[in-house]
Parts: structure tokens; sequence; C-alpha cells
């Protein structure tokens, strides 16, 4: 997938005090919605994913199952921090824009069994599975930082110059053991589940 912003993007508004800008304290009349405070910004925001799943049937009462997954992103140009402070009661304002860099790497695995059986006049599902799953994510960005502005007659902002390549700052592996059994009591009246 591909996510594009071009000229502009969202604002944020503020009214509180903020980043040694003294906010208005209350709000103001939204300006019209054709007003573009972010003219000549851009950003884009790429995502490149694969799921394969599959089951085999061990027999009549039993089925194995696994899958995995991965997915890449990269995003860079506008993609957050459309902001501004506003002081004043005819809409000056401290704006701040950001050019990003941005990167997500997640890969997910599980593998599982799940059958049923009868003990005495109970009957179970059973569903035992493990999971792994690994992200990593890292960004830089550079900023342009309490440009004068005004949320009725804006200006456009300079564009910061895009800032050094992202690099992987965040690796977590987290990994997940789980089994439930549900126990099926007089044909199906009363079911109650187990898990852990």
């Amino acid at each position: 997938s591909r996510e594009t912003i071009e000229n502009g993007s969202q604002g944020m508004y503020s009214f509180l005090s903020g980043r040694g800008v003294t906010g208005l304290g209350y709000l103001l009349p939204p300006p019209d919605s054709d007003i573009n405070m972010f003219r000549g910004t851009e950003g884009v925001y790429k995502d490149h994913g694969l799921v394969l799943r599959g089951e085999m049937e061990l027999n009549d009462d039993w089925t194995a199952y696994a899958g995995a997954g991965a997915v890449s992103s990269r995003g860079s140009g506008l993609r957050l921090g459309t902001r501004v402070i506003v002081p004043g009661r005819d809409g000056p304002a401290a704006g701040y824009v950001y050019n990003v860099d941005t990167i997500n790497r997640d890969r997910a695995a599980e593998v599982g069994l799940r059958g049923k059986f009868t003990t005495g006049s109970v009957r179970h599902q059973l569903n035992l599975s493990a999971s792994w799953l690994n992200h990593k994510e890292g960004s830089t960005n550079s900023a342009n930082q309490g440009w004068p502005q005004n949320i009725y007659n804006p200006v456009a902002p300079v564009f910061p110059a895009a800032p050094p390549a992202a690099t992987v700052t965040i690796d977590n592996v987290m990994t997940s053991l789980a089994a439930t059994d549900t126990l099926d009591i007089a044909d199906g009246k009363v079911l109650l589940t187990l898990g852990a």
C-alpha cells in the first residue's frame, strides 16, 4: 500500500501554553476548511507485506496449523507534527512542522494444534499454540519550530531538509504459549472454557 501527502495536511491547534509559547487559553472560531497552513509540504508512506497460512488434517479429530507473516514499512517527508500554538485572538500562532524518515519491520509466526476428544461424558475442544513476533523500528526528523504563523491568514512554512536515513533503534521480540480447552457438558447445554 502507499499513502501520499501532497501540498498540505490537516492541522492540530493548541490554545494551551507550551514550548515557551503562552497559549490563549480558550478556543477561537475555527478557520475556513479551505485554509491550508502547510502548503508546500509532502510525504509518502509505503507498506509491503506477505501472509502465509496453512492447515493439515492429521485425522478426523486433530488438525495442525501454521502461519507466518511479514511487513516492511518506510515513510519519509511530512508524517506528523503539523501543529500550531495560538497565543492571540486574531489567530497569530507559532508553527511546527517536521520532515521525518521512519522504518518499521514486523515478522510473526504461529504454530498450533487443535482437536477434540472425550473424557467420560465430557467432550473437549483443545487448542495449543505458540507464537513469535519481532518488531523493529526507527526514525529521524528535522524540524522547523516556532515560525510565525496565523491560523486565519497562513503563510507557507519552510519545509525542513530531509533528515538522515533512519536506522533501527527499537528491536523487540515477543513470544507466547497458549492452551485452551472448551468443555461441553450436558450435551452442549453447558460450555466451560479453560485457558492458560
